[in-house]
């Protein structure tokens, strides 16, 4: 799953009440460590597996569906072998389901127990350690998650990371055993099933009315990569190095399918190379759903794809799908073929399939198209240290649902940078042999991060137990003092290092490696230091006085450089350094400062740049600290050829003036072929002092041709509050919408001045079908608040049977009361 399934927090820390425990809490207890071992990394903390009392070897799993009720019927037979002691019970996860029964492999009928999280399987004879043992299980069920309907297009899909896979067939539900798996699939005769692996067959059934899809997953992957997607779909056939290579996407946005994922087979090509591992499953498919919870969901050889990620050309580049069809595609090698053996761990697979999609832009757009998306994921990394102050790796032992440890912000930007840095450590040709020797010796295994550390030092044959201390163990990162000190006669440069951020216990000082640039009169100078203490001296020998001086070159480092340079110093360094890291780096150094030349650089930079996120930040700096007296610059800049600029342009204009800035925003909403524009507009478009009022916003409500333009339109209606404006946002909570739509129409409703129409709204999407928008619903209700609200909620909760659901209801009772 990519970073875009943080818009979903509130959601999943609902489900993160209900989750029932599933690991021992985190050992205090430590190993004696090993140092100074290549190939023996030792970690300081170690969060333990979950443990395993059985190997499970396969199951086939054949499931019916009613879209209208919303519920399952099943049969799974399960195979496995006995581990851990002499037993006469199995248990398997199994959440909200009601079993019907269980038999052996012969059929004989078998004992068993459940509740509201496992069933209980009782054998007809003491099994050993060693033992196979074959029963089957029929259940009926209901899910409130895991299996997901949307009646208004006819379409199931199912969901497993990181617990939701038992809420639909009872299994193993934890990421530290692989297994193989064929699933069974009746839908309606004119119905498309996805699944993993190999379609093995389609035969009709029922007389026809119906069809059962056979797909078979025959290499083990762990189960919460179970898969089902049911629509009509219009299926795109593509292919690399005769792999089929497919896109299921609805009948109407088959050009936008091509537009989306049309880069696939040359992503593969490129993922193949650089890992020395070629796509290691049978297939490739990636199917685009309504209501998906998160981005994109990396489900083994069948990708699961928001249709959000569909875009029209208005979409490009900003909203265009090739990052999350990167993010998604990488998955197929970190997060499937290699799985985090615990959620510890989740970095495993999302930080290296982070870096994997920037290295897609790296290979295929140029590298400083990779080094834009390493600029993005350190600063994101710093970000995530102010969302929460914890290491990379890092457990959770308060029996909460494990999808939680995803949204702190780490896993993503900063599991990511860990690989870049070590990327400058080693260099290239150890780096990506060292990716190879982490994917070759643990294919189809549950990994932990040691397992990582262990490949890459017995590549580099170096003791790396240090780096993996400090960069995944270890809180924050490097903030860097750099002063200088120019010896005219000795004809030295003197920098002196030191790091000033908390340094204590759980939070390391950092040892790196960097590279000083320095050009003088007639020479560029190039020094490598490796900065091992937190006051650090450094004399370096130059053939002549230093023109321009920069530390980090390639801006590799994961931390914040502040050095004594000039805003002068700095201004020359953004205009015209050959780096764009450098450039990058100097302009955001300039951030704040008044100086005659950073307004200078600034306005030549917005004006000349040729990457446009360098002009974007400049035009934002100048929105910032010189919007008044620069606002004929920004009105140029709204004819940009970058949508981005444009954008930014637009926002930056309306921190002059937020009244003369009007007519400009009508313009951008309803002539500019971008969305993000249009968006940005929007966001600065004020109905209460516009001419126009708020007809731009209703005909965007309506017209819009993105969910981002909608919903930015909605939002600015309370800045005018009217009937018109009641009306949309209540028509947007309409069944038809999409949940995303629903959801944020029902929150500006609870904002807008008069209740009314929201607590009637919320009140009658309580009993919605969708549980999601219910809880929504629920939610809306607790902010409004009021005896109506109140008797409201008491009455749904003496009444509402869906688990979740009834949760959502207690939860917005509790401060009400």
């Amino acid at each position: 799953m990519p970073a875009q399934l943080r818009r979903f927090r509130s959601i999943l820390a609902f489900f993160a009440a209900l989750a029932p425990s599933l690991a021992p809490s985190a050992s205090r207890a430590q190993a004696p460590r090993t140092r100074g071992r290549v190939g023996e990394y030792t970690p300081p903390r170690v969060w333990p597996q979950r443990a395993r009392t059985f190997d499970l070897l396969h199951q086939r799993i054949a499931v019916s569906y009613d879209l209208d009720k919303r519920s399952v019927d099943g049969e799974v037979e399960t195979r496995l072998v006995v581990t851990a002691a002499p037993t006469d019970t199995i248990r398997l996860d199994a959440s909200q389901l009601t079993i019907k029964s269980a038999t052996d492999a012969k059929g004989a009928k078998l004992k068993f127990s459940f509740d509201t999280s496992s069933v209980t399987v009782h054998l007809a004879r003491r099994a050993k350690v060693g033992d196979t043992v074959v029963f089957s299980l029929r259940y009926h069920g209901m899910p409130e998650r895991g299996m997901y309907f949307v009646p208004r297009r006819r379409v199931m899909w199912t969901q497993g990371e990181a617990i939701e896979t038992p809420s639909w067939v009872p299994t193993y539900n934890a990421p530290n055993d692989k297994t193989t798996w064929d699933i069974l699939v009746t839908a309606d005769s004119g119905v498309s099933v996805l699944s993993n692996g190999r379609l093995v067959e389609v035969t009709s059934v029922a007389g026809g009315s119906k069809k059962l899809w056979h797909w078979s997953q025959e290499l083990p992957a762990s189960t919460y990569m179970y898969s089902i997607v049911a629509a009509k779909f219009s299926i795109l056939r593509d292919n690399w190095r005769g792999i089929p290579v497919e896109y299921w996407v609805a009948s109407d946005t088959v050009n936008a399918g091509w537009r989306t994922f049309g880069e696939t087979p040359s992503m593969i090509e490129i993922y193949s190379r650089v890992l020395g591992v070629n796509f290691p499953w049978a297939k490739y498919d990636q199917s685009v759903i309504p209501d998906f919870t998160y981005g994109g969901m990396e489900n083994v050889s069948a990708t699961t794809q928001t249709d959000l990620a569909l875009h029209g050309a208005g979409g490009e580049p900003e909203n265009s799908g090739r990052g999350l069809d990167a993010h998604e595609l990488a998955h197929q090698w970190f997060g499937d073929l290699t799985t985090t053996a615990t959620w510890a761990h989740a970095w495993l697979n999302e930080g290296l399939t982070t870096y994997m999609e920037s290295v897609q832009n790296e290979k295929s757009r140029g590298w400083e198209a990779g080094q834009l998306s390493w600029i993005d994921q350190q600063r994101s990394a710093r970000d995530a240290d102010l969302n929460e102050d914890r290491p990379l790796v890092y457990g959770d032992d308060k029996g909460r649902d494990p999808i939680q440890l995803f949204f702190s912000g780490h896993i993503y930007p900063k599991g990511a940078q860990v690989a870049h840095q070590l990327r400058r450590l080693l260099g290239d040709s150890l780096f990506w042999a060292g990716m190879h020797r982490f994917l070759a010796d643990n294919a189809y295994k549950p990994v932990e991060t040691a397992d990582y550390a262990i490949a890459m030092e017995k590549v580099s044959g170096q003791d790396l137990d240090w780096f993996f201390d400090q960069w995944c163990y270890g809180i924050g990162y490097p903030k860097v003092s750099v002063t200088r000190a120019w010896d005219a006669s000795a004809k030295t440069l003197t920098i002196t290092l030191r790091q000033t951020q908390k340094i204590d216990a759980t939070h390391p000082f950092f040892r790196f490696p960097a590279t000083v640039r320095i050009i003088t009169r007639d020479s560029v100078v190039r020094h490598e230091i490796m900065m091992t203490q937190q006051d650090q001296r450094f004399v370096l020998p130059l053939p002549g006085a230093p023109i321009t001086f920069r530390f980090d070159e390639g801006g590799w480092l994961l931390g914040t450089v502040k050095t004594d340079q000039t805003p002068e110093e700095l201004s020359e360094l953004a205009k015209h350094d050959l780096d764009l890291s450098a450039r990058w780096w100097a302009l955001a150094a300039l951030d704040g400062s008044s100086s005659p030349a950073a307004r200078e650089a600034r306005r030549l930079i917005a004006l000349n740049e040729r990457v446009p996120e360098l002009r974007q930040e400049a035009i934002r700096q100048i929105g910032m600290h010189d919007a008044s007296a620069s606002a004929d610059l920004l009105r140029a800049a709204l004819g940009d050829e970058s949508s981005i600029v444009r954008a930014q342009a637009i926002r930056s204009l309306s921190l002059a003036d937020s009244a003369t800035v009007q007519e400009e925003a009508v313009r951008l909403i309803t002539s500019d072929p971008s969305f993000a524009v249009q968006e940005a507009a929007l966001s600065v478009y004020d109905p209460s002092i516009a001419k126009e009022g708020t007809t731009p916003l209703l005909d965007r409500i309506a017209h819009g041709g993105s969910h981002g333009v909608r919903t930015s339109a909605a939002e600015r209606l309370a800045r005018k509050p009217d009937a018109a404006g009641l009306d949309a946002l209540e028509s947007m909570t309409a069944v038809k919408e999409t949940r995303a739509i629903r959801t944020t129409a029902l929150t500006l409703l609870t904002r807008w001045p008069d209740k009314t129409r929201a607590t009637g709204a919320a009140t009658r999407y309580l009993g919605d079908g969708d549980p999601l928008f219910a809880v929504a619903a629920a939610s809306a209700l607790g902010r409004i608040g009021g005896d109506a609200g109140i008797a409201t909620l008491r009455r749904a909760l003496a009444s509402e049977t869906r688990v979740t659901v009834k949760a959502a209801i207690v939860k917005a009772l509790a401060p009400l009361e």
